[in-house]
Parts: structure tokens; sequence; C-alpha cells
């Protein structure tokens, strides 16, 4: 038992692998080093150079070698990544017009002045938001409206977040700020922009008929549960609908830059081992350590370094972050993309690299429209990423909580099982 404890790996998944490839890595490098002190043509070439310089430089050779033939695949993915980033996000960005199309349908829809076969409670539009690229009772792109696109991205409106978490059919919020009683602002700029060059802004100003009615119904059931039944719950009298294929996710299946990886816990090779993990908070750990092991002259050289590297750092993270990846955006630019004059040479960068973006994406949005206008009149169906198929099943299961206390409500007030109301 004993002997089966000490064989048990102390780490996380992630960090076995790590330290395999360095064993890995350390077995190619002793391998091309003693291939290389045996190569007479790399001596030969060597012979200008002194002598104890050599063999440094051929293990270091060595090790190079070692790295890009265990990281050849990272690096041309990270190449065909960087070669496409435009290009990618002027793909993503046509949905925003179908998300707006789809946004003036609810506002349309909620003031009872439409019907839409698909569309039975409001949170259908939530669920149709996360499933837009099949949305099916949405007309397809213009190219009218993909050039107002590109003129939205090209203008100083338009900065590419960092971090897309945009509600799109966030009806409530949105009619808030609309009015003037939102704190926050919350509504896409480009919705603005839509709304200025195609005169939809009076859309907000319809009244909420139908998100008044569900409200009703909805309280009725909540009240219900609290003070009487909490555990009860009324079915859906629909009938299930087939699983959906093109949901399916293939767990086996390769992540790809077209198809990321989720975020996922890191998984405990050893979970029965539990003494914290050493490595994971390495300067306060580090700090401990030579505090309590090593001479004062060490201890004032890692204390100088520490000063020195919070220099370095000093400002706030994340807008160190942009700055960050405003600069490793603009090497691309190359060295006649002229800065303007700007009295934070900070937000200078970040402006300049803002420009630089809008610039590259907007020359892509014509070319990404042709595609998708081929896959239209071609009747490919769209791709969606394991990220966008596991969003679509959440707000499937957010949006049949809804319906269901819509019912109950209806059936608690002696209505009929149905959204005919």
């Amino acid at each position: 038992m004993a002997e089966e404890q000490e064989d048990k790996p102390m780490y996380a998944e992630w960090e076995a692998m790590h330290y395999k490839k360095l064993e890995k890595k350390h077995q190619l490098t002793v391998k091309y080093f003693n291939e290389a002190i045996k190569n007479t043509k790399f001596r030969e070439y060597l012979k200008p150079y002194r002598e104890d310089t050599q063999n440094v430089f051929l293990k270091e050779y060595a090790d190079f070698k070692a790295e890009y033939e265990l990281s050849a695949d990272k690096y041309f993915k990270q190449k065909q990544i960087k070669e496409l980033q435009f290009h990618k996000t002027a793909e993503e960005m046509l949905w925003y017009i179908q998300q707006k199309k789809l946004f003036d349908l609810q506002c349309l829809w909620r003031a009872e002045q439409i019907q839409i076969k698909e569309i039975k409670i409001c949170d259908d539009f939530a669920y149709w938001s996360a499933d837009i690229k099949r949305c099916p009772f949405i007309d397809p792109i213009t190219e009218q409206e993909a050039e107002l696109l590109q003129q939205f991205v090209s203008s100083l409106s338009f900065e590419k977040p960092l971090f897309n978490n945009y509600n799109w059919q966030n009806y409530e919020d949105f009619a808030e700020e609309h009015k003037g009683d939102q704190e926050m602002l919350s509504m896409p700029e480009w919705y603005h922009f839509y709304n200025m060059h195609r005169g939809t802004e009076a859309l907000m100003i319809l009244p909420d008929i139908r998100g008044k009615k569900e409200e009703h119904y909805q309280q009725v059931a909540i009240n219900y549960r609290l003070t009487v039944s909490p555990h009860k719950r009324t079915a859906e009298p629909e009938s299930e609908k087939e699983e959906d294929a093109a949901l399916h996710i293939n767990e086996n299946e390769e992540y790809d830059q077209d198809d990321p990886a989720p975020f996922q816990f890191e998984k405990i090779i050893a979970p029965d081992d539990k003494r914290p993990f050493l490595g994971r908070g390495i300067n306060n750990e580090i700090n401990d350590f030579i505090n309590q092991f090593e001479d004062e002259k060490l201890k004032s050289i890692h204390q100088l370094r520490q000063r020195l590297n919070n220099r370095e750092r000093k400002g706030e993270p994340f807008d160190n972050y942009r700055l960050q990846q405003a600069m490793q955006l603009l090497i691309d630019a190359g060295d006649n993309y002229p800065i303007d004059a700007y009295y934070d040479w900070r937000q200078a960068v970040l402006n300049l690299a803002n420009k630089f973006e809008r610039e590259n994406i907007a020359k892509e949005i014509p070319i990404a429209y042709q595609q998708y206008k081929f896959r239209i009149e071609s009747g490919i169906a769209p791709f969606l990423t394991r990220v966008e198929k596991n969003d679509i099943l959440k707000k499937k299961k957010e949006n049949k909580f809804d319906r269901e206390l819509i019912l109950e409500g209806r059936k608690l007030l002696n209505e009929p099982l149905d959204f005919n109301y």
C-alpha cells in the first residue's frame, strides 16, 4: 500500500503533461547535441570561433531544435490564427446584423404587431439569439446591410471589445436605457449606429404588451410555489421534439482555431493527496523559501529584483493587458504606420491599435459576406462550434423553465394551457 502511494503522481493532469514534455525535450536535446558534435560539417563551420564557445553553441542549437520538433504544430496553428484573425472577426461580426434584426422583431412581437410561428414567449428571442446562425424567420443578410456594418467598423464608434459578452436580446435593460432610467449603458454601440442609419429607434417606444402578460402569469406561479407547493411543476403540454443532430458534440474530435476548447477545470490525477500544490503562488512561495533558508546578501538581491519588477508592472493589470495586446497587434502594422499625438502615450498606442484593427476588419467584411452568401445559395449549413452548441443547449433548458412557469400561472387562473393570450 505504501509503495502504491509513493508511485501515485501528485500533479494535476496539465502539470504531468508539462513535465513529460520537459523530459522528452531533454532526451531530444541530448540526442541532437551528440549528433552535432560528431558532425564534421558543423565542426568545419565552427572553426573560426573560440573553441570554448563551440560546445555551448551546439547545446543551444540542440535545445532549439528539440523545442521546434515538439512545438511545430503549435507554431503553425498560431501562424494560421494570426493570419486569419481579422477575417474571423469579420465573419463573427456579420451575425451582429442578424442579432439587431432579431431584436427589432422582438420589439414588434412584444407590442403584438406581428406574429412569428417559432415564437411563443419572450424568452424564445434569447434562445434564437444563441442559435442565431440557424434562425429560420430572419431574412438573409443583404449586401446593403453588410456595407452598413463595414461603415460601422470603419467609424470611431467601433472598438473591438476584449470580451464579447453582449446579451443581444436584453430587451428590459435596453428599454430602460432608452428611457434614460438605466444607470449603466448596456446596449451595443452597433444597435445605436443601425438605428441612426435605418430609422429603427422608434421601435424602442412600442408598448411591451406581451412582456407584461407573461410577467403576470409568472408572478402568479412564483407566489403559488412560495406559499403553497414550492416543488410543484406543471409539465409543458407540447410534445418533446427529436434531438437536434446538429448539436451533437463529438468529444473525441480535436479542437482547432475554428472550434476552440471551452474552459475546463483542471483534472487532479492524485485526488487523495490533500496537501497544497507547490508552485501555484510562485512569488509568495519563493519569498518564504528565500527568507527561511538564504543569507542576507541573496535576500537583498531578491528584494531589489522584486522592486524592479513592481516598477515594471506599475498601473492597473487590465490596462497593462490592453496595452500589451495593442503592442502585439501593431507589430504587424509595419514601420510606416504613424501614430497621432496624444497627451497620454499609452492611450495613443491603444488608439493606433484600434485604428489598425478597424481598417483590417473592414477590409475583410465584403469577403466574409461573399462567403456567407455562397453558403446560403448553396444550402450549406452554418458551422457551430462546441461552445455555441453548449450555449444553445443551455438556453433550451432555461427556455423550458420559463414556459413551464407561464403555463403554471395560466392553470392557476383557470386559463387554457397554451400561449394564446
